[in-house]
């Protein structure tokens, strides 16, 4: 479909047939979230909620007219994949549970041995069970977001204290990449699921950070435009080729030429969407191979009306560091997981 003075100015039959509530002649916003086109940008991607579907847009700027495709929903054809895949998630997990409980158990008794190579042994055994337990929570985490069967518990957040003291637990981690973080305010608040939010920019850090080379820089920014609350995460890595760009947000799209050892299987940026579709958000890609890449999530600035506002602990705290190591291990080596932070 094509855009212009941002109203709809052309809709082919396939564009009609989704969106048969829309005609030419009408704001995009009638479709789109109405910020969607607001970037300087002449090439993104965009996953958003357009006429209460959940889509991935391909967008291109020729001047003053915009152009953009509906990318094809290669996980509604793989329906009955997923839930194969979530029974598989959850059998994993329950065979992980054993595993990690043994795991635990063994480490001190390893730790007052004071011998380096069953140290190492130990780091490698933590080290694959954290990833196992990544990808094990992934599909089953996925197959519940895309089916609407995991809900929201929303409360009122400092965002920016959030994003901030988890900038700070990953440099425990992350030694050889400089993590940044900047705000426009000490303290924005926003109503969200806290867990859920942090699944998400874990998801995202994660590519950021598998992606930039040892010396190079990812910074996550928190601002806001007009009634929006936008999370900026920009890295200085590779990109994405052009060519891969268009499945980033597609389940199981993780591209073979585009990965290394320490490469997933496409889940991550697919279950960072749906977070942000539930939150009547959206994410925003830009990015150009050789130049880096900048995801924008821009979530609805609202709060609960409580009677005033206390901070609370934030959910990872309270739970160790066990999100972290899980959702980071296709990015850290075994060395980072000898001294595990499980408080």
């Amino acid at each position: 479909m094509g855009v212009r003075d941002r109203k709809l100015a052309y809709m082919n039959h396939a564009a009609e047939a989704l969106f048969h509530e829309a005609a030419v002649g009408q704001p995009v916003s009638v479709l789109f979230p109405p910020d969607i086109l607001e970037t300087n940008s002449t090439e993104f991607l965009a996953a958003c909620m357009a006429a209460g579907k959940a889509v991935t847009v391909a967008a291109s700027r020729l001047r003053d007219y915009w152009i953009l495709r509906i990318l094809p929903d290669m996980e509604s054809e793989a329906g009955q994949n997923e839930r194969i895949f979530a029974g598989m998630g959850n059998q994993m997990r329950d065979a992980l549970s054993v595993l990690g409980m043994a795991a635990e158990l063994l480490s001190p008794a390893v730790e007052q041995m004071e011998q380096p190579k069953l140290s190492r042994h130990m780091a490698m055994i933590q080290h694959s069970y954290y990833r196992l337990m990544r990808l094990s929570e992934n599909l089953s985490g996925y197959h519940k977001l895309s089916r609407g069967a995991d809900r929201l518990t929303p409360r009122n957040v400092d965002v920016v204290q959030l994003c901030n003291q988890l900038l700070s637990d990953l440099r425990l981690f992350v030694k050889d990449v400089e993590l940044r973080f900047e705000a426009e305010a000490e303290s924005l608040i926003g109503e969200v699921d806290v867990k859920k939010l942090e699944q998400l920019l874990l998801a995202i850090l994660s590519n950021s950070l598998k992606y930039t080379e040892a010396g190079g820089q990812v910074t996550l920014s928190v601002r806001t435009k007009r009634d929006k609350l936008l999370l900026v995460i920009r890295d200085t890595g590779r990109g994405i080729p052009e060519e891969v760009l268009p499945t980033v947000f597609q389940m199981f799209a993780s591209e073979q030429n585009f990965t290394d050892i320490y490469a997933g299987i496409g889940l991550g940026l697919g279950i960072a969407k749906w977070i942000a579709a539930i939150h009547g958000g959206t994410i925003l890609l830009e990015s150009e191979e050789g130049s880096g890449t900048c995801v924008t999530v821009s979530l609805p600035r609202r709060q609960t009306d409580m009677g005033g506002f206390q901070q609370e602990p934030a959910e990872y705290r309270s739970k160790g560091m066990r999100q972290i190591l899980t959702q980071l291990a296709d990015v850290l080596t075994y060395e980072a997981y000898q001294t595990l932070y499980m408080d």
